[in-house]
């Protein structure tokens, strides 16, 4: 299965979280920004665990 994001991709993501006090629903909005594409938030658990070990 093709990772949702690429660790590159996580690892910019968890960047900014420190910018918003690690508030989720902002976090979720930047990621859905990002790859373009509206997922349920309870899919996000599951997006960190596909991210491609390098």
């Amino acid at each position: 299965m093709k990772p949702i994001l690429t660790r590159a991709e996580a690892q910019s993501v968890l960047g900014f979280a420190n910018l918003y006090n690690n508030n989720w629903r902002l976090i979720a909005d930047e990621i859905y920004k990002r790859i373009g594409v509206r997922k349920t938030p309870r899919m996000w658990k599951g997006m960190y665990v596909q991210t491609r070990k390098v």
